[in-house]
């Protein structure tokens, strides 16, 4: 039963409140048991019995000692009350329960009297060590009249007992009884989002990839929400990889193909003559170079995302390398008969590795030329603001749906299904190499289209500042 969480959350929140209750009962009954109530009560009834008493006495002054202590005994009876007088030695001369009660002990010289505060005692020890509370006032100047009487230990028990843990009582067994269901009803709350979270991560281990709601409190909807992130990305995960295979496979299996078909036609004899033997040499040479290209991209590509592809980093001028891009692929361009407009801004400079940047912005017109028809325009961009470089090359071609705008940056990914396989064209690694050269450059790559009326791909890098040059110091 423990094992879970929601079990030891209920349990927790069940004792910490039981404790709680405990704690208050305590000082509930701590205090009931010290005070005041009831000891103030006994005061002031031994006051207000002894201020008539005294009253008694001075109007008998001339009362004598046996009719006085008839008096207090007669008294005392009417009272309940133990009446006593003691002389300015501290000695106890007359006691109206002598025979009844414990012998009242001397008391130290001077004697404490209560004086005037009404709820003002003090208390002795019989012989018996029973604790008695009294007053003291005194008569005249040789004699002192004494009021006591048990302190109301049983009262109190009794009170405690029928009044106060009864009712207390009742009260923590509701109290207890809500706090059980509020305790549950919090455990439920916090454990079942907890639950839903295990059971999502279960269904990730089977290859299913759950959107859990965000429910509970803010950090379980927190741990929701990067749950969510996780799954998409693991799931995302797995379909690169599945393309991945399926595209490398794919890629792997044409030129193989070629290879093996021509390399057997060799063997059999069936090309023979110089020409057919050049004619299979040259297919075989050409389908080698496509797959060295291809494992040469992938490590590219591995190296840039883990981080261990040398960068050969200096001041770059980015204005010259998109400059050159026309002269660079002018073949091309005239090929695929379209036209190059540059609006450059000059002496624009970064800090990099000149041939990988290069190799961005080629990949870029590159494809550009592909999926752009003939009579179609490529343009060149490049400015700056104050922090960063923005460089953009637009073309006038078919565009990209706006549903594959965000994958275009993925493995093997093409937008023009028809086109892969082919020879003339890449595999769909140049886009997923730019990205990455463009990340390791601590810049920003992204894709703005227009279905039917031609594509933007932009780069965003950080500014070269030249270091200021100080003087020489005199």
């Amino acid at each position: 039963m423990l094992s879970s969480i929601r079990s030891r959350l209920w349990i927790s929140y069940s004792l910490v409140i039981i404790a709680a209750l405990i704690g208050m009962l305590g000082v509930v009954i701590t205090a009931v048991d010290r005070g005041s109530l009831f000891h103030r009560q006994a005061i002031m009834e031994l006051r207000l019995a002894e201020s008539v008493l005294a009253g008694k006495i001075k109007m008998s002054s001339q009362m004598d000692m046996t009719a006085l202590n008839t008096m207090i005994i007669q008294q005392a009876r009417e009272d309940s009350i133990r009446y006593a007088i003691v002389d300015i030695n501290g000695h106890v001369i007359l006691d109206s329960g002598k025979g009844k009660n414990p012998p009242i002990p001397d008391f130290e010289v001077p004697l404490k009297e209560t004086g005037n505060d009404p709820i003002a005692s003090n208390t002795f020890k019989d012989i018996d060590q029973k604790s008695w509370l009294y007053v003291l006032r005194p008569i005249n100047g040789q004699m002192s009249l004494l009021a006591a009487s048990h302190q109301p230990v049983i009262e109190f028990r009794a009170m405690l007992r029928d009044e106060i843990l009864q009712p207390m009582f009742q009260g923590i067994m509701i109290a207890l009884f809500l706090a059980f269901a509020l305790g549950l009803f919090m455990s439920t709350w916090i454990s079942s989002p907890l639950k839903r979270l295990a059971d999502g991560a279960r269904q990730i281990e089977s290859g299913s990839y759950p959107i859990l709601e965000k429910e509970g409190p803010r950090e379980i909807q927190e741990l929701a929400e990067s749950f969510n992130q996780m799954s998409k990305r693991v799931r995302q995960t797995e379909e690169s990889q599945r393309d991945f295979l399926a595209n490398v496979s794919h890629e792997l299996k044409t030129p193989l193909t070629s290879i093996q078909g021509f390399a057997q036609s060799i063997q059999d004899g069936a090309a023979s003559t110089p020409h057919e033997l050049m004619q299979a040499a040259n297919v075989i040479y050409d389908e080698a170079s496509r797959m060295h290209r291809l494992v040469i991209d992938l490590l590219t590509l591995s190296r840039l995302e883990e981080g261990t592809a040398n960068m050969h980093l200096s001041p770059v001028n980015l204005s010259l390398i998109l400059d050159q891009l026309d002269e660079k692929m002018l073949p091309q361009i005239q090929a695929a008969e379209l036209t190059i407009k540059k609006q450059i801004k000059s002496n624009l400079m970064v800090m990099g590795d000149g041939d990988r940047l290069a190799q961005v912005f080629t990949n870029l017109v590159d494809n550009a030329i592909k999926f752009t028809k003939p009579g179609g325009q490529i343009t060149l961009r490049l400015d700056a603001d104050q922090n960063s470089i923005l460089a953009s090359v637009t073309d006038t071609g078919s565009g990209i749906p706006n549903d594959e705008e965000t994958r275009i940056f993925e493995r093997f990914y093409q937008v023009d299904k028809s086109r892969k396989g082919g020879s003339g064209h890449g595999i769909g690694l140049g886009l997923a190499i730019a990205r990455q050269i463009v990340i390791s450059h601590n810049g920003e790559i992204w894709a703005a289209s227009e279905p039917g009326k031609g594509s933007t791909f932009y780069v965003r890098l950080p500014v070269y500042e030249k270091p200021t040059s100080r003087g020489n110091r005199p």
